[in-house]
């Protein structure tokens, strides 16, 4: 079992690779772990990038805040823990291709591709709520408990959830958005032959 140290780390990690990859900005996004009845979660209104492990705030899986202040969006990440106890990990993130879906919202077509179509399946779409909001975190909580891996968020990113590692959601996040990116640029350069 990782310690709390190789948690936080991990979060760290991999919010630091989201920005490399262009797969999120700054301040957008937050991710999360699960370990036993303890979440940890990165906190509220700050970058993403260069975090520290002060930046990680720990919550129970009642809701109780243990350490620092979480993310304004931590009702996400805790009901869906809350509802499916096998996923471990999340990753909610602004990548800008699948960001481009969300506005529609439009269906990304991970069916076009079988590693996407066998790893992910279909990705989900939650109408537009606030960000924060209660009405938000229960919709993509239910999703997730009903066997979703990935929920696109009207007007506002994408979450992905892994019942083995934040690394392992990461790199569901990354292939959705190789689609979207692949889609779109099929698009344009059809448009372009016209």
């Amino acid at each position: 079992m990782m310690n709390m140290y190789d948690i936080k780390q991990e979060i760290i990690d991999v919010a630091n690779r989201l920005y490399e990859k262009n797969l999120n900005g700054g301040y957008g996004g937050n991710l999360s772990i699960k370990v036993e009845n303890i979440i940890y979660i990165t906190r509220g209104g700050i970058p993403k990038v260069n975090l520290t492990p002060e930046d990680i705030a720990i919550i129970d899986i009642e809701g109780n805040f243990i350490e620092g202040k979480p993310s304004s969006e931590y009702k996400m990440h805790l009901y869906t823990y809350q509802k499916n106890a096998q996923i471990k990990a999340i990753v909610h993130a602004h990548p800008p291709y699948t960001m481009g879906f969300s506005i529609g919202p439009t269906d990304i077509p991970t069916e076009l591709f079988p590693e996407t179509s066998m790893l992910i399946g279909k990705v989900h779409i939650s109408p537009f709520f606030p960000s924060g909001s209660n009405e938000l975190a229960e919709d993509i909580a239910d999703r997730f408990a009903n066997g979703a891996i990935a929920v696109l968020m009207e007007k506002h990113g994408i979450s992905v959830v892994s019942t083995t590692s934040l690394w392992d959601a990461y790199y569901k996040l990354e292939a959705i958005e190789h689609v979207a990116m692949a889609y779109t640029t099929h698009t344009i350069l059809k448009e372009a032959r016209r």
